[in-house]
């Protein structure tokens, strides 16, 4: 029996012409299904909304709007609420990666970069990401809810519900996979290098800092339990503590 595999759909901004000719052209290549945008003008608004795309790649700098305009863009969008998506970005926007990644964006690539660094990161992505309403899963472990203190964690639709006020978070796929992890290891450290395997499947300097960006985050969403906490152990690991 011939089985239909469904093609990925890729959103590729990307100003610089040649750097996005190179990407669709890579990628079409690879049988997805590319949309290149060399612009984020008036049309970006009407593709995110006529289109579900599984993932998103995102050049800076942009010229004509800035970053937060165009990821609140994303996120508005109901149909790319939890795309998501790399930023392709130059050594000398240090700010805007930072920026992005609090913003919500699940990993970042410093140009110049090689196409094959780019193709792994979107796959690294897709590994761990909802595709058509399939997961894909590090493990073979159920989806299940984790009780925190007095939130929830959904890790299936990837929301963070604080019990009191029935407030809902909507996580990133790095957040969602961060807190599981913590969630599955309660008053357990956890050493950052099994952390960053895991999530990003590598160690580096690049995915250290992010992880920190992501950690710090999480804190702030869990504020309101005083019995919560994610606690440093010099440097080494993480613990999710709740008294």
């Amino acid at each position: 029996m011939n089985v239909e595999v469904k093609k990925i759909n890729i959103l590729i901004i990307e100003q610089d012409k040649e750097l996005g000719g190179s990407l669709s052209h890579f990628f079409q290549e690879k049988n997805m299904n590319v949309t290149i945008e060399l612009s984020v003008g008036l049309q970006i608004p009407s593709i995110l909304k006529n289109n579900h795309f599984d993932i998103i790649l995102v050049g800076i700098p942009l010229e004509g709007t800035d970053l937060d305009t165009l990821i609140q863009k994303i996120h508005k969008s109901k149909e790319q609420k939890t795309t998501p998506f790399i930023l392709l970005s130059p050594k000398d926007t240090k700010d805007d990666i930072i920026k992005g990644l609090e913003l919500g964006a699940d990993d970042y690539i410093i140009k110049p970069y090689s196409i094959e660094e780019v193709s792994a990161r979107v796959r690294a992505v897709l590994r761990r990401c909802t595709i058509s309403g399939r997961i894909f899963k590090e493990n073979d472990d159920d989806l299940i809810n984790f009780p925190v203190g007095e939130y929830i964690l959904d890790t299936q639709l990837q929301i963070l519900l604080y019990t009191k006020t029935k407030e809902k978070i909507q996580l990133t796929n790095k957040e969602n996979l961060i807190l599981k992890f913590l969630c599955q290891n309660i008053n357990r450290n956890i050493d950052r290098k099994d952390m960053l395997a895991r999530i990003w499947r590598n160690d580096n300097h690049q995915s250290s800092r992010s992880l920190d960006v992501f950690i710090t985050k999480i804190r702030k969403y869990l504020k309101h339990d005083p019995n919560v906490a994610i606690i440093n152990n010099h440097s080494i690991g993480h613990k999710l503590v709740i008294k």
